[in-house]
């Protein structure tokens, strides 16, 4: 999605500010790379977003959804154009007024908060590893030039002088330690080609863990808001306490972007559901429950854990597994038992699975969904990743107004 990459690409640019400037230049969220015709459009908008830094003239502003705060920013939310805007007359207003309705509103709502900053300190450490792993790569790529460099004074060392600072060659010079003989500055090279070639050797490893640690955060962070109550984020503070840097879990779960390819709502008003509570076993996982009206058990992972069992302990391989494409949330499972379930069941399924993620909020969510049996964990992943294959997509209202018309399907 073409929101991500902003996030990813533009230092500071949140996943709610992203999607803002992909709605403002695109007129659609769920815009990807590939629509992209002309970056410029994209540059406008993020400048535009981004001028009150300069100019300091905020527009801050509430999304209301039945009265309560969906969302907040400093500046005017364009993208969310079914719900109820109102402006407020300063930032500070906007922040009070916003946490203090999550406060009374959202059960457990004082753990929400440092459970939210521990994650994202934790997420910043690893984007910073990433980071630098990234430039280290980079660096190793070049370990040929430094030892071709090492074999060019060698072979020129008649004609290098003391205290010499370089000597040509082919790709233009080549810098020398004026302390240093030829046969010494030489050495130099060498060793350092032998430290790049080996550190390149072990960095894809690295990288691909630092990626999978990324995204197994993501998923935290995302699930931290999403969580309802006590006892989900409890789950969650004791999931993040039993991840270890640098290797926060083993198992799998969740999506968000790892894959093999690229409650009760209005628009189902007569279905008839109940929400069971999480289990109280919280090692295994919090696991969310919904009976549909056609009487149909939908799962739920209410933490990393409760995505990972979910998916491969509660479900069979003809359960449908559904899951907001490309970004993190939760693992919503269809059991059917035998039964072919409807089209309204379907969706109803697919826009849980897009209320229960990051796309929260947002219309048209694309939504993909799958036979579990083509689900997989992610080999030595953490918990919440997975890569499914033979994938069907639906796109969803995530608001909690009434979805105009039925999705798209691909």
């Amino acid at each position: 999605p073409l929101w991500r990459f902003l996030q990813e690409t533009v230092t500071g640019l949140g996943p709610l500010s992203a999607r803002e400037v992909v709605y403002r230049a695109q007129g659609n969220i769920a815009a990807t790379i590939g629509n992209v015709i002309s970056w410029q459009g994209i540059v406008d908008a993020l400048n535009t977003l981004l001028s009150p830094v300069e100019t300091h003239l905020w527009s801050p502003c509430v999304i209301l959804e039945g009265g309560a705060v969906l969302h907040f920013a400093p500046y005017t939310l364009t993208q969310f154009s079914g719900s109820q805007l109102e402006p407020v007359e300063s930032i500070s207003g906007v922040v009070e007024r916003a946490y203090s309705e999550r406060l009374r509103l959202r059960p457990g709502e004082a753990l929400r908060a440092p459970l939210r900053a521990a994650v994202q300190v934790r997420l910043d450490r690893v984007q910073r590893k990433e980071d630098s792993l990234r430039l280290a790569l980079t660096r190793g790529e070049k370990a040929e030039e430094l030892k071709l460099n090492g074999q060019a004074i060698l072979a020129g060392m008649a004609e290098i002088h003391p205290g010499q600072t370089e000597v040509p060659s082919e790709n233009g010079t080549i810098s020398l330690d004026p302390k240093l003989s030829p046969s010494e500055n030489a050495q130099r090279y060498f060793r350092e080609y032998t430290k790049a070639r080996d550190a390149t050797r072990e960095l894809p490893e690295l990288l691909e863990r630092a990626r999978l640690d990324k995204e197994y955060l993501q998923q935290m962070l995302t699930l931290v808001e999403l969580a309802e109550g006590e006892v989900e984020l409890r789950a969650l503070s004791r999931e993040l306490a039993e991840a270890r840097e640098g290797a926060v879990g083993s198992g799998s779960g969740s999506v968000s972007g790892a894959t093999t390819r690229p409650g009760s709502n209005r628009d189902q008003g007569k279905a008839k559901r109940t929400t069971g509570r999480p289990k109280a076993d919280q090692t295994l996982g919090t696991v969310r429950r919904v009976t549909t009206a056609g009487g149909h058990q939908i799962l739920m992972g209410g933490s990393a854990k409760g995505n990972e069992r979910a998916t491969f302990d509660l479900s069979a391989g003809n359960d449908i597994w559904f899951h907001a494409r490309g970004i993190p949330g939760a693992h919503v499972i269809l059991k059917v038992g035998g039964q072919e379930p409807s089209h309204r069941t379907l969706l109803e399924a697919a826009r849980l699975a897009a209320l229960h993620s990051q796309a929260r909020g947002s219309t048209k969510v694309p939504v993909d969904y799958t036979l579990q049996r083509y689900v997989k964990k992610v080999k030595g992943g953490p918990h919440g990743l997975v890569t499914y294959s033979q994938e069907r997509t639906v796109r969803v209202d995530a608001t909690e107004s009434q979805a105009q018309g039925l999705p798209e399907e691909e």
